[in-house]
């Protein structure tokens, strides 16, 4: 073997490994490439699959919410039937009238509070995350009075949404007003207002 073919081949050699360090660094490059976007795309996954399970949390609560609400409402309905069984003749029809306005209203309101809240969750979302950041240990019911207020409802319009008192919500209104760590001087709406 002469010297000039020695080179020729120690020239070959090198040239194939230097194309094979460069291909190796392309590849490497690529398959890191490849790991930050499935890294990328599991982030967004789980995000996704976080929104979904906070949107099920949600649902869960507002079941739970309503079915609480049903069974008392029930519980009333139940005790006008008793009180109608008993009444005299005189005033069963009187009794029978208030039954059937309060049967009706219950059934339209059902109707309406669950548009509102729907709309209200879908509106909220950002609101949410940012309240739950801050105050976690706000429950369902807080945090949806929370909605009610942001959007300036006073509290004989979330009674009547609510179907409850407003000596009720002033209740929530204080007991909220606590877990928020608002002092007698700093206002509940405006507080809520620029979270």
């Amino acid at each position: 073997m002469n010297f000039g073919s020695v080179i020729l081949n120690i020239h070959n050699y090198i040239v194939i490994s230097v194309l094979r360090r460069k291909q190796q660094l392309v590849n490497a490059k690529n398959e890191k490439l490849l790991a930050e976007q499935k890294l990328k795309n599991s982030r967004l996954n789980v995000e996704k699959l976080n929104s979904e399970v906070k949107s099920k949390q949600r649902d869960l609560s507002n079941f739970a919410l309503n079915l609480t609400q049903n069974q008392e409402w029930v519980q009333r309905i139940s005790a006008k039937l008793e009180q109608i069984n008993s009444a005299k003749p005189s005033a069963k029809e009187q009794l029978f009238k208030e039954f059937e306005m309060e049967f009706r209203n219950k059934t339209t309101y059902d109707k309406d509070t669950k548009i509102v809240y729907e709309r209200l969750d879908k509106l909220s979302d950002a609101f949410y995350s940012k309240l739950k950041t801050k105050f976690p240990k706000l429950s369902k019911n807080e945090i949806r009075l929370c909605s009610l207020i942001r959007l300036n409802m006073n509290s004989k319009s979330i009674a009547t949404l609510q179907s409850i008192t407003i000596a009720s919500v002033n209740t929530s209104r204080y007991r909220l007003r606590k877990k928020l760590n608002l002092s007698e001087n700093d206002d509940l709406d405006n507080f809520i207002q620029n979270i």
